[in-house]
């Protein structure tokens, strides 16, 4: 056999550096830079999302970041007041972005409170969130897709499918109100949850986050206010829309666990660095310099040793769809808008599902030559969900205990020396009918009343209903051959819950101009209502004797637990604002 030789240095230089780069370029890095006004001032807080991803970071004090990209990506950069950046990212691993002032964002009318006011016109820290970017998101989920979008705005995913047990925080873990929730205000109803929001219907969202930007709506705003304004009929359009898309969902990051033999050497080491000379462990084999992995993880053979890895276990790509149809018409005195939509989103963890049907008009009429309008936003959503998180369970559960015993059903641990963590793809499994039934009904009518020129009168009922409906309906699985003891004398619950709350709202805003000065003036009043109504039926001491089979104990306990919460608030609320100029703002709430 004869071997070449390469002689020629320069060749074997160029090999290796060759090698090097196709390495690198299939990795992400980090870049760091800078964000900079037209001026040079460095601008904190400006927004920088990795185009196409979840992936964000906002600038520090400085005006300065960090965010991991690949070669050939594109950075987003925005901020208030600035004109939107794209920056394409190269070999260069250190960039300083200018963003040119827009004097046309300051002109922009938002919602705010009960009114509208242009955005030069606001002093406190309001983030506005462009609906064009949300609308590049395939979740039903709202929350989601505002993820990274709003610089201090923390999101924290439970990941179910839907996204209902999402965590938003704008001001912290904890405030007045003793939880996180921030107050949502969709159309004007005030509402902690938006559970039942279409992405694909929504017009504007915008993010109080100070205390002066959201006092107007007093200690329910303690922890921030999300403004939501749907979408309405536009002046001389009419015009049919549909969108229809499928998705599929998989683990973005990969999550590295110890295979088998790792997690035998680690245990024999720890047991080294615990002073013991001759490691021993009810299962493994010590073979002298480490453990020995034996066939069977028990005498009589019902499982053989594995090597699983359960979050790939758990998870599995799946597909989503979400359809949406609507009709927005706009005349003179007209505006509607009308959407039917369906989300379907089955979640990677197996056995998790979600699925929503909305349906939605939006209608305002003006009469009396414009001095009179009244409309409506109502919102009917009916979604259903089955949750469950076993990531914890399948994170720490032991590689060498297989999904499946020899007999064909699910192996559990049976023998010492293993971690105490259940199958969490028979716990998925047992879950996968305990659907969780929701229907809400949201939305108000309004009348404004123009009583003279700049004088506005608004009378508005508020309305947010909702129900919930939930059976147990878990089955009983069989581990090697026997049907858990967690399965007996188990508690079942039937619950039939509903809620109302009604905001009986009366404003009257005067504007007006003369010259370079502008004076505000709103004052209100506000009776607020809800009612919570709870029904569970309850029986204590049930045992599944197989998968669907429900047997009654003897000595079982019926319950019916009845519940009602009614609350009741009247407040009053006023502001003054004076502009000059466009340039100073002063103003005081109360």
């Amino acid at each position: 056999m004869k071997i070449k030789y390469i002689k020629n240095k320069k060749n074997i230089l160029t090999m290796c550096l060759f090698f090097l780069v196709f390495i690198a370029s299939g990795q992400q890095r980090q870049i760091n830079g800078s964000v900079l006004a037209d001026d040079g001032q460095p601008l904190p807080g400006a927004n920088i999302i990795v185009e196409n991803s979840k992936n964000g970071t906002t600038t520090d004090i400085d005006g300065k970041f960090k965010i991991p990209a690949d070669e050939g990506a594109v950075l987003l950069v925005s901020y208030v007041g600035y004109v939107d950046a794209k920056i394409k990212v190269t070999s260069k691993l250190t960039y300083s972005i200018k963003l040119q002032s827009s004097s046309n964002t300051l002109s922009e009318v938002i919602v705010v409170g009960y009114t509208k006011e242009k955005k030069s016109d606001i002093a406190g820290a309001i983030s506005v969130i462009k609906m064009a970017d949300i609308a590049q998101e395939t979740s039903p989920n709202i929350l989601s897709n505002l993820q990274g979008r709003v610089a201090g705005l923390q999101i924290n995913s439970g990941g179910t499918p839907g996204g209902n047990d999402t965590q938003i925080l704008i001001r912290g873990l904890t405030t007045v109100t003793s939880g996180s929730a921030p107050l949502w205000v969709i159309d004007g109803v005030q509402t902690t949850s938006s559970s039942s929001l279409n992405p694909e219907e929504i017009e504007s969202i915008q993010v109080l986050k100070d205390g002066a930007s959201a006092a107007i709506y007093g200690t329910s705003a303690a922890n921030g206010v999300i403004v939501v304004t749907t979408k309405k009929g536009k002046k001389g359009v009419s015009e049919f829309s549909f969108k229809s898309e499928i998705t599929v969902n998989k683990l973005r990051d990969k999550i590295s666990l110890l295979n088998s033999q790792q997690w035998a050497d680690v245990e024999y080491q720890a047991q080294q660095g615990a002073g013991i000379a001759t490691p021993t462990h009810p299962v493994l084999i010590n073979n002298g310099s480490g453990f020995t992995i034996p066939q069977y993880l028990d005498p009589n053979g019902l499982q053989t040793a594995a090597n699983t890895n359960w979050v790939n276990e758990i998870t599995n790509e799946t597909v989503s769809n979400n359809t949406d149809f609507g009709y927005r018409k706009g005349t003179e005195n007209l505006s509607l808008y009308t959407q039917l939509s369906y989300s379907e989103d089955n979640g990677v963890q197996r056995y998790t599902s979600y699925d929503r049907f909305n349906a939605r008009i939006n209608a305002s009429y003006k009469l009396f030559k414009d001095r009179v309008t009244i409309g409506e936003n109502f919102l009917y959503s009916k979604f259903n969900e089955v949750k469950a998180n076993e990531f914890e369970n399948a994170i720490l559960q032991n590689p060498l205990l297989p999904v499946y015993s020899n007999l064909g059903d699910y192996a559990t641990i049976i023998t010492g020396g293993m971690q105490d963590k259940p199958n969490s793809v028979a716990n998925l499994w047992s879950n996968r009918k305990n659907e969780q039934k929701y229907q809400r009904f949201l939305g108000n009518a309004y009348l404004d009343f123009k009583i003279i020129e700049g004088l506005v009168f608004n009378t508005t009922l508020n309305f947010d209903k909702g129900t919930y409906r939930f059976n147990t309906a878990t089955q009983a699985f069989s581990a090697n051959g026997v049907i858990p003891s967690v399965f007996n004398n188990i508690t079942t619950d039937d619950v039939d819950n509903d809620y109302l709350a009604t905001i009986f709202t009366n404003t009257l805003k005067y504007d007006k101009s003369f010259g370079k000065h502008r004076l505000s003036l709103l004052g209100g009043i506000e009776n607020s209502a809800r009612e919570d109504n709870f029904h569970n039926n309850q029986i204590n001491g049930v045992n599944i004797t197989d998968p669907a089979g429900y047997t009654v104990n003897a000595n079982a306990q019926y319950k019916t637990l009845v519940g009602k919460v009614e609350t009741f608030k009247i407040s009053q609320f006023g502001s003054v604002k004076y502009v000059f100029d466009s340039i100073f703002t002063a103003s005081k709430l109360k």
